[in-house]
C-alpha cells in the first residue's frame, strides 16, 4: 500500500514539476530563473500536500487528476513560471491553513459556516500581504461581486471556467450534508466579497491571483465533481455519450446557421479557425458568453435592451457607461486611479519601470 501511495505521489510530482521546469530550461519564461525555479518547487510541494488531503477526504480515486487540474486548469501555472512573485507562494500557506481548518471543522453546519467565514478572512489577508509585498497598493471601493467573478476583465470564473465546476461540486457535496463543503463555500464567499471590495478587484497579470490561497477549497469541489463524473461513467455510460452527442449536434446547428447567414462560403473551402470563431460569436449572441453565465443573464434581465450576448461578461458598451463595457457600472461612479509607483498590480515586479513594462509603454490606468 505504501509503495502504491509513493508511486501516486511520484506521478503527481512528475506531472506538475517537469513540464514547468522544461519550460523554464528552454528559456521560454520571462521571469528570473532562480525565482521561477523556487516557485515551481514550492507549488509542487503544495500540490503534493493537497493530493494527500484529498485522499484523506475519501477522494483518492481522483486526487491526482484534481491536483494536476488545479495547476494547469487555473492561473496557477502562469503565476508559477511567468510571474513567480509572492502570490504563487501563497498557495503553500493556503494549503497548510485549509489542512489545519479541515481537521477541526465542526460537525454542526452553523459552526462550520462560521469557521469557514473566518478562514476566508485569513486567506484574504494572506493574499493581500503577498500583493502588497509585490508593490501593489489596492484601495477600498464599492463591492462589485458579479464583475470580480464574471467580468472579462480578470473575472475569476471568466478566466478559469474550471473553478465554476469546482463550486458546483462544493454545492453538491454540501447538499449531501458534508460540513466541510458548507464551510468551504462560506470561506470562498467571504474571500470573493473582500476581493470585490478592493480596487482593482484582481491581483496579478492573469486572472485573479487573490484566490490562489483558496485553491485547496476549490480542489475539494472539483474532486467531488470528478468523482461524480467517474461514477456516472461506470454506472450510466449512455448519459455521457448523449452529452457528447449533444455537443456535436450543437456544433452542426451552428455550422448551419453560418451557412444560412453566408458567414462561410457556400462553394469554397473554409478554415477551421474561421468556423470556430463564427460559432463562438453566434453562441454568444444567442445565450451570452458561457464563461460569464449567469451574470450576463442577470444583467440583461435587469436592464431592458441590454443584450446578454456581451462577451465582456456583464454589460455592453453604451452611452453613459464607463470603461470598455465590462463592468456594468454607471459612468462617474468609480474613478481612474494609479498605485503609488504608477503601475497596476498586473505588472511583474522585475519589469516595473523598464521600457518592457506595459504600464510604462502605454501609461495604463486601472479603472476602478
Amino acid at each position: 500500500m505504501t509503495s502504491r501511495l509513493d508511486r501516486r505521489t511520484a506521478t503527481l510530482l512528475a506531472a506538475v514539476a517537469l513540464p514547468p521546469l522544461a519550460f523554464l530550461a528552454t528559456g521560454q519564461s520571462p521571469a528570473p530563473p532562480l525565482a521561477a525555479g523556487a516557485s515551481i518547487l514550492a507549488v509542487s510541494a503544495a500540490l503534493a500536500i493537497l493530493e494527500r488531503d484529498l485522499r484523506t477526504a475519501g477522494l483518492a480515486s481522483v486526487s491526482v487528476a484534481t491536483a494536476i487540474l488545479a495547476l494547469y486548469g487555473t492561473g496557477l501555472v502562469w503565476h508559477e513560471v511567468a510571474e513567480p512573485d509572492l502570490t504563487a507562494l501563497t498557495l503553500v500557506g493556503g494549503t497548510l491553513l485549509v489542512r489545519a481548518w479541515s481537521h477541526r471543522v465542526s460537525r454542526e453546519r452553523a459552526a462550520a459556516i462560521a469557521s469557514g467565514a473566518v478562514l476566508g478572512m485569513v486567506l484574504a489577508g494572506l493574499s493581500l500581504v503577498a500583493e502588497v509585498g509585490t508593490g501593489a497598493h489596492p484601495a477600498l471601493g464599492r463591492p462589485a461581486l458579479l464583475d470580480s467573478l464574471f467580468s472579462s476583465r480578470h473575472g475569476l470564473f471568466f478566466w478559469a471556467p474550471l473553478l465554476t465546476i469546482a463550486v458546483c461540486g462544493l454545492v453538491l457535496r454540501a447538499w449531501r450534508g458534508r460540513r466541510d463543503a458548507a464551510g468551504a463555500l462560506s470561506a470562498l464567499g467571504t474571500l470573493a466579497l473582500v476581493s470585490a471590495s478592493l480596487r482593482p478587484w484582481w491581483s496579478g497579470g492573469l486572472g485573479n491571483a487573490r484566490f490562489l490561497p483558496a485553491l485547496p477549497l476549490f480542489a475539494l469541489g472539483l474532486a467531488t465533481a470528478l468523482g461524480r463524473l467517474r461514477s456516472t461513467a461506470e454506472r450510466r455510460p449512455l448519459q455521457l455519450a448523449a452529452l457528447a452527442g449533444a455537443v456535436l449536434v450543437a456544433w452542426n446547428l451552428l455550422l448551419m446557421a453560418q451557412y444560412r447567414a453566408e458567414l462561410i462560403p457556400r462553394d469554397d473551402t473554409v478554415s477551421f479557425p474561421a468556423v470556430a470563431e463564427n460559432s463562438a460569436r453566434l453562441l454568444a449572441e444567442i445565450a451570452g458568453a458561457p464563461t460569464a453565465w449567469p451574470a450576463n443573464w442577470i444583467f440583461a434581465a435587469g436592464r431592458p435592451g441590454a443584450p446578454r450576448a456581451s462577451t465582456s461578461a456583464i454589460a455592453t458598451p453604451r452611452p453613459g457607461w464607463a470603461g470598455d463595457g465590462a463592468y456594468g457600472t454607471p459612468a462617474g461612479t468609480w474613478s481612474a486611479v494609479r498605485s503609488r509607483d504608477g503601475h497596476g498590480s498586473s505588472c511583474p515586479w522585475w519589469t516595473r519601470g523598464r521600457p518592457t513594462c506595459a504600464c510604462t509603454r502605454r501609461g495604463r490606468e486601472l479603472f476602478v
